[in-house]
């Protein structure tokens, strides 16, 4: 009951350049193969050392499971934590996510993401 199907994804996730104190702002849209989306906005708390970094990231969304797994309600809080490293503007890293309502509705069965990040510094 709880395990979904494996799936492929794309997110596109963007950071606005605002800071409030450690953490950065972002929002996220994800679609998988079979129409699942989520939409989100939060906050990520980048820590870099030289061209490596690291990034947790705490985002609370809206999901449509489409013909998807569904999650179980439509509030959906999206984190995980990302290792990369970028150089000349451009990243790559390699990341895991949790996505679930955190119990806010009655079946919470949370799916989870291994990703591969491509990135692009724009400033």
């Amino acid at each position: 009951e709880r395990r979904a199907a494996p799936s492929d994804e794309s997110y596109l996730r963007v950071q606005t350049g605002r800071q409030f104190g450690p953490f950065a702002e972002a929002a996220g849209l994800s679609s998988d193969e079979h129409g699942a989306t989520w939409l989100g906005y939060g906050l990520t708390w980048p820590v870099r050392l030289g061209p490596f970094y690291a990034e947790l990231h705490l985002m609370p969304g809206l999901y449509w499971p489409g013909d998807g797994f569904d999650l179980g309600g439509p509030m959906v809080f999206r984190s995980g934590i990302e290792l990369g490293v970028e150089l000349f503007g451009h990243g790559v890293g390699i990341g895991y996510d949790h996505r679930s309502h955190a119990g806010i509705f009655g079946r919470n069965p949370g799916i989870e993401t291994v990703m591969l990040r491509l990135g692009r510094r724009v400033d």
